[in-house]
């Protein structure tokens, strides 16, 4: 790890007991060869960090998508020292965030991706929050959560926090959707069956989508 990378991790403000701060610090204790940039806006239609192991000093605000991974990178991480805001936000497959502000997106936080982890110390505020499934939110207080509708739960405490649950299908777009195993049952078959035990997101679909810019939310 370079001596001014290592300089700024031993004067990060990762202080307190949350989740978040925890987080950090565990994910700082890797040597992974960490980078540093400022917090910066951008209008890109899309945004991706440009190291796999990445902090940013201050907020990142964004007009158009977050993708939590580089695409180049089998895993990473991203620790935000401030708030992040954007269109949409998804974290990839085995890639992890921390925000030791606020998470704000105009549509859709998609933190459900297998073996991805985020944490947000302050508040989540979306109309959509897709979590508790291959992956999951974890916030450091219940009134943080501000989202219209989730499909699952968050983590509060190192206990799921349930919420009034809102299908898949109805959330998104069929087109980051694998709906494969349920279009091949017959009517009878669906006959008192959960559509949710049966389609999931399809991690490479989504992926593409949020990385060209576009959205997943159902139309």
């Amino acid at each position: 790890m370079s001596s001014p990378v290592r300089e700024l991790i031993e004067r990060l403000p990762l202080v307190g007991e949350g989740a978040a701060a925890a987080q950090a610090r565990e994910l700082l204790a890797m040597d992974v060869g960490w980078a540093s940039i400022r917090g910066q806006a951008s209008s890109a239609p899309a945004w991706r960090p440009s190291q796999a192991f990445l902090i940013v000093e201050g907020s990142l605000d964004l007009a158009g998508n977050a993708v939590i991974g580089t695409g180049e990178h089998g895993q990473g991480a991203l620790i935000v020292l401030g708030d992040l805001r954007c269109r949409n936000l998804v974290v990839a497959h085995d890639f992890h965030l921390v925000v030791t502000g606020n998470l704000i997106a105009s549509e859709a936080v998609v933190a459900d991706l297998g073996d991805s982890t985020a944490h947000v110390a302050g508040s989540v505020q979306a109309p959509v929050l897709l979590s508790g499934d291959a992956g999951w939110l974890t916030i450091d207080r219940a009134e943080g959560l501000r989202v219209a509708r989730t499909s699952a739960y968050v983590i509060v405490d190192e206990q799921p926090l349930p919420l009034p649950p809102h299908s898949l299908s109805e959330l998104v777009d069929d087109g980051v959707l694998d709906r494969e195993e349920w279009d091949g049952l017959d009517a009878d078959e669906r006959e008192g069956q959960d559509i949710d035990e049966f389609v999931v997101l399809d991690e490479a679909r989504v992926l593409k989508r949020l990385a060209a810019g576009d959205s997943i939310l159902r139309g």
